[in-house]
């Protein structure tokens, strides 16, 4: 019984409606009895009732009123609460109490046990709900680790999706350049730090990462030795490190968990987020490297075709340039412009097997050298064929002589049937044609290869490419023209 009435004191004196009607139905009052007031409380009613009772003053009283059964009193056993529950026959027979005690005792024992339950329950629920949110982040981060994806862009939408689920003010990325020097960290969120304090975090961070690779839980800035000039801007931070294969990335950082302050499960899951984080950088890193070797590659590639004759030098590399530019005014994905401008790159590759005597001809080409020289876009193909990571541009390569009418070479495809990369290189391949100079003739001004361009668009051209063409402006393609020469001229220096 004592259990039970236990579990009511320390209830705050909570009764639920069933105790209640079980309560009014027999006829009983039940009462807190407070010993400093001397006052008995009846909590039976909605609103709690003073009732004049006397409290036995010994033990042999408690005993002989027990005989009684009238009234019950019950007293925390041990307890520094001085309080008393009191059971009070109103109508109901003094013979019955102590039975009707045991049942409310039990009933409030089994309350108890069933809001304990519940209360393990919603914690149970909670934790399950962070689980699964924290999980959903990770496959989310997971999900977004495509090779080629920016790294800035990645860094982002993690901080963006670590703010809402980690309910934070502010979350921000340290890294560290090729040197392990610490860069300006970058901080999204409503946390604002002045810049100089910025830089001087970052490399703070980074410091201290190097020393330990443990992270950082600090839930008050202004009682810390070593980041309290953040204390007026932020009240609590997070720094877990950014590693990899031993190799200090950077750190993940965040600041005021809303609510409450940092603790291991907000470390366990940053530090989740931050090994993904750093696969992820790896990798980028790494194909980065091999992109750059690629494009190294086949910028000498190019510059060793254009080098068979003076009067093409940078072509390839303005076809290019003009490609990705057309590709990007006719709202191509990103990703298909980089492919079109590699194309461009290689379009000419197959001159490698055209006579040198043919390339660097003056005059005008018979119809024998003009067949050889017909030749390249197929021996362009066949050199890229067996090279895995180039065989989408192979339809550049081959078909940038093709013609919309289907008057081109070398399959007399028409329309659409020919693949898109040849059709916007073959804008970008006349075009460069017409505006640079060659033996037989000067190069052609900028406005007036934009009027043929026009005038031969739904014949020679794809009207959609032509149009998307038209709409660059002359200041870009002087521009890029530029560019190449520039280029053009230092590689002859160094040569």
């Amino acid at each position: 019984m004592s259990d039970g009435f236990d579990q009511l004191l320390t209830s705050d004196l909570a009764l639920s409606s069933g105790v209640r009607e079980i309560l009014v139905q027999a006829g009983v009052d039940l009462c807190i009895y407070d010993p400093s007031t001397q006052v008995a409380n009846s909590i039976s009613a909605e609103q709690p009732q003073p009732i004049s009772v006397q409290p036995p003053t010994s033990l042999e009283a408690h005993a002989a009123m027990m005989d009684a059964a009238t009234p019950i009193w019950w007293t925390r056993a041990g307890a520094s609460d001085p309080r008393r529950v009191v059971l009070v026959g109103r109508s109901c027979p003094a013979a019955q109490l102590p039975a009707l005690a045991l049942m409310l005792a039990m009933t409030f024992a089994s309350e108890a046990e069933c809001r304990d339950i519940q209360t393990q329950l919603d914690s149970l629920s909670n934790q399950l709900a962070d689980t699964y949110e924290e999980l959903t982040l990770i496959y989310q981060l997971s999900s977004g680790m495509k090779i080629n994806r920016n790294p800035e862009e990645f860094i982002l939408q993690a901080c963006m999706d670590v703010l809402e689920v980690m309910q934070v003010r502010s979350m921000g990325v340290v890294l560290c350049d090729p040197q392990g020097i610490a860069q300006t960290p970058t901080l999204y969120g409503e946390v604002d730090i002045p810049p100089h304090l910025l830089q001087r975090f970052g490399g703070h961070v980074v410091r201290a990462m190097k020393r330990t690779s443990n992270p950082h839980i600090i839930n008050s800035l202004s009682k810390h030795a070593e980041y309290g000039y953040l204390a007026p801007h932020a009240g609590q931070m997070l720094v877990v490190p950014l590693a990899r294969h031993e190799t200090l990335m950077g750190a993940l950082v965040c600041f005021d968990k809303r609510g409450e302050g940092f603790n291991t499960q907000d470390v366990k899951l940053l530090n989740s987020i931050a090994n993904e984080t750093a696969v992820f950088l790896e990798n980028a890193s790494l194909f980065a490297d091999a992109r750059g070797l690629m494009m190294g590659l086949l910028h000498s590639l190019t510059s060793a075709v254009d080098a068979k004759d003076a009067y093409t030098c940078g072509h390839s590399q303005r076809v290019a340039l003009y490609g990705r530019e057309i590709a990007r005014h006719a709202n191509l994905p990103e990703s298909l412009c980089d492919r079109v401008y590699m194309a461009g790159l290689l379009h000419d590759v197959g001159k490698i097997g055209v006579p040198e005597q043919v390339l660097s001809k003056p005059g005008k080409l018979t119809d024998e050298e003009f067949d050889l020289m017909k030749k390249h876009v197929e021996i362009g193909a066949k050199i890229l064929q067996n090279v895995k990571q180039v065989e989408d541009l192979i339809p550049g390569v081959l078909y940038h002589h093709e013609r919309y009418d289907g008057k081109g070479y070398p399959h007399r495809l028409a329309g659409q049937s020919i693949p898109l990369l040849g059709r916007i290189l073959c804008v970008a391949d006349c075009f460069d044609a017409m505006t640079s100079n060659r033996t037989y003739r000067r190069a052609l001004p900028i406005e007036v290869a934009m009027m043929e361009i026009r005038r031969c668009a739904g014949t020679q051209f794809d009207p959609l490419m032509a149009d998307a063409f038209l709409s660059i402006p002359v200041e870009t393609l002087t521009a890029l023209a530029g560019v190449v020469a520039e280029s053009t001229v230092e590689l002859k220096l160094a040569a």
